[in-house]
């Protein structure tokens, strides 16, 4: 089990939303730069940035606790509320965390992948995920009656290049989140961001 990181999360959605104009962002188009850094994170390093679990939904794939968390819905809703709050579709910067959870190479991602779809608003972001996400579309079309399946692992590992590999992945990340459950999860210092 991959170990959520609510911190990392909250920084990174932060770096996305700093990046626009008034630091305010479209939720749906934020929650797919998310799942896209976590995908070239998983690529490049082994390691995701968030950890979230993701579904394969009518509008592409969707990190289901972040969304929770946009929509006040999860039990760390009240620190996502301290840096970032949902005004309608968007998601608006309250207060800045920092990046103190983030590595230099995830800051990378993040900013690699926020230029790459610098121009593309959140429809663009949902055509291009459709077209262009193996992980996704393999599981949409399994899906059944359900409106939404969950994206294993193991398919985005294989849509990635990982496939051989993705043993060691897993265990890498189950190691990782033991030891970040052990030690309290890097908890930052920075005044406000505290669990």
């Amino acid at each position: 089990m991959i170990a959520f990181d609510i911190n990392k999360t909250i920084e990174a959605a932060a770096y996305l939303i700093k990046r626009q104009p008034g630091a305010r962002e479209n939720y749906m188009r934020m929650l797919k730069l998310l799942y896209l850094a976590d995908r070239l994170s998983l690529q490049e390093r082994g390691m995701p940035i968030c950890g979230d679990t993701v579904y394969a939904m009518e509008r592409g794939p969707v990190m289901s606790v972040t969304l929770d968390l946009v929509h006040g819905a999860d039990s760390f809703a009240d620190r996502w509320d301290r840096f970032i709050k949902k005004d309608v579709y968007e998601v608006v910067l309250k207060a800045d965390p920092g990046n103190r959870n983030l590595s230099r190479a995830e800051i990378k991602i993040l900013e690699r992948v926020a230029e790459q779809f610098r121009g593309q608003d959140e429809w663009d972001m949902v055509e291009w995920c459709h077209k262009h996400l193996p992980e996704y579309e393999k599981n949409w079309d399994a899906r059944g009656e359900s409106k939404r399946k969950r994206i294993p692992l193991c398919d985005v590992l294989e849509a990635v290049g990982r496939r051989d590999d993705q043993k060691r992945i897993v265990a890498e990340i189950n190691e990782s989140a033991a030891f970040d459950q052990f030690f309290g999860n890097h908890l930052p210092t920075v005044q406000g961001f505290e669990q």
